[in-house]
């Protein structure tokens, strides 16, 4: 509706503009011609002639630009300024919606009682009548069910049966509107209706970053009695995952019922960002059977999968040894960033020879921000591992030592 009106305005300031232009457009077309002409304010056109100059042509046009781009920039100000107070109108709107949907569904869903009162669907039934009001309410129930650890499914859903707007949900699938099925990608998975996996699936490499993001969690939120069964067939048949999908489809995943996952497949997908949620998967779950199928990851071309694969391996090794021969290996060829995760979590290593490694690091790194962190880990390790360059001559090392003892002490 909202569009409609907006569309229908914008419309009418085509048409309005148009029309002006031609009145504007045949008024100085008669203007030219006015010398030419007998009237009884003869006097008034000979004076408009005389200020405007016979021979100074070009003013015409000129004018009739200036009075164009005048009404257009007056147009267009009025319509900014009118979607803007309706932009602020409706959500004010939404919000008084979203609470008083609140009210209801946390006063019938958190009670143990299931039986409806006429009085609730009365209420709701007034309130459920236009658009606005359905999305509002079916928003709210998702909302709750995040928020809340408790499946509402089925209660939810006889309300929705007795309000007689479950349908609604088929006709928000089917718009044409993708913010309308966002919307009913989220009720679908939430109340776990399998009916509609086909349609969601077909959104599973959608040009839309929302739509395509919102089919994948769906579906693994679904995933338990469909036929993915596998929550990484999901991830591999969407051929389009972006770093803002991961943390999503990581957190959906750790949600999500269904445990069944091929970290293999992940681990070997040909997007670094499909491997990526495998190995946040891998650490959030501290599956250490896992932990060595890292190590390939630790080298990646990609920084940033690099730093996941460190950052979980540096989480689930906990033998001192083989953490040291991955650091000790592998540390030169990773960026700084990847550096300093490496030099924070190592603490389990507590041999000499990784306590001479980060010696090292500070003695021979030109990196004041890599000396300053060894620097840490050996004063984690034993404060009188650092004493030594408290009256070291190298200035940044001395600047380090600063930083490690104004922190610390």
């Amino acid at each position: 509706m909202k569009k409609h009106r907006i569309n229908s305005i914008k419309t009418a300031l085509k048409i309005f503009l148009k029309a002006a232009s031609a009145l504007v457009f045949f008024a100085l077309i008669f203007l030219v011609f006015l010398r030419e002409t007998s009237t009884p304010d003869a006097f008034l056109q000979k004076a408009a002639i005389t200020l405007i100059g016979a021979e100074a042509w070009w003013l015409y046009p000129m004018g009739f630009i200036a009075i164009v781009s005048a009404t257009a920039l007056v147009a267009l100000g009025a319509l900014i300024a009118y979607i803007t107070y309706a932009k602020a109108r409706n959500s004010r709107r939404t919000k008084l919606r979203q609470t008083l949907f609140t009210s209801y569904l946390t006063n019938y869903l958190l009670t143990d009682n299931t039986d409806l009162t006429p009085e609730l669907v009365e209420r709701l039934k007034l309130q459920l009548r236009s658009k606005k009001n359905i999305l509002a309410f079916f928003v709210v129930y998702t909302r709750i069910q995040e928020i809340i650890a408790v499946d509402f499914s089925n209660k939810f859903l006889i309300l929705l049966d007795t309000l007689d707007i479950r349908k609604k949900i088929e006709v928000l699938l089917y718009s044409n509107d993708f913010s309308d099925k966002i919307i009913a990608f989220k009720i679908i998975s939430a109340l776990k209706i399998q009916k509609y996996n086909k349609e969601i699936e077909s959104y599973l490499n959608s040009n839309n970053h929302a739509l395509r993001t919102e089919a994948i969690v769906s579906l693994i939120m679904l995933s338990e009695n469909d036929d993915f069964s596998n929550i990484s067939d999901i991830i591999n048949h969407s051929a389009i995952v972006s770093m803002m999908d991961v943390n999503i489809i990581v957190n959906a995943v750790l949600k999500a019922s269904n445990s069944k996952i091929d970290y293999d497949s992940l681990l070997m997908a040909d997007h670094p960002n499909k491997k990526m949620i495998a190995v946040k998967i891998i650490k959030h779950k501290e599956i250490r059977s896992l932990k060595d199928k890292l190590i390939p990851l630790l080298n990646h071309t990609n920084e940033q999968l690099s730093f996941e694969a460190w950052d979980a391996f540096l989480s689930l090794e906990n033998d001192g040894r083989k953490l040291e021969e991955a650091i000790v290996a592998n540390y030169p060829l990773q960026s700084d960033k990847v550096k300093h995760l490496i030099i924070s979590k190592g603490m389990l290593v507590q041999s000499e020879s990784y306590i001479s490694f980060l010696k090292r690091l500070v003695e021979f790194d030109m990196s004041l921000s890599i000396k300053a962190s060894a620097m840490k880990a050996l004063f984690k390790h034993d404060i009188a591992l650092i004493s030594s360059y408290a009256s070291s001559k190298d200035t940044k090392i001395g600047k380090a030592y600063k930083e490690v003892v104004d922190f610390y002490l």
